[in-house]
């Protein structure tokens, strides 16, 4: 990673990066809240705010959707398709007070 100084897989405080900009990624990227973003949560992020411009610039443009570069990620808290499915389930299950979900 270019702005990754220190080598130790994250960019965080101990990396040559400027205040500004550090503040910047670790508030638009950093997901487990640890203030250092690694890899995953970089990948992550540059899709979220990509399907947010397109979504407000571009709406008629399908939404992004890569397969994970960096599969070796552990993003305490990440939620898969399955997660989302199950959640989906048990949140219509027990809002749905008049079953037509």
């Amino acid at each position: 990673m270019y702005f990754d100084a220190n080598g130790d897989g994250s960019i965080n405080v101990g990396d040559n990066i400027d205040n500004e900009h550090l503040v910047l990624i670790v508030d638009e990227c950093d997901t487990n809240d640890n203030g250092s973003v690694t890899t995953c949560e970089i990948e992550q992020c540059l899709m979220r705010i990509e399907n947010e411009w397109r979504a407000e610039y571009c709406p008629e443009a399908e939404m992004l959707h890569c397969e994970p570069v960096y599969t070796d990620c552990e993003c305490s808290g990440e939620w898969d398709c399955e997660d989302v499915m199950n959640i989906t389930v048990e949140i219509v299950a027990y809002y749905d007070s008049n079953g037509n979900a």
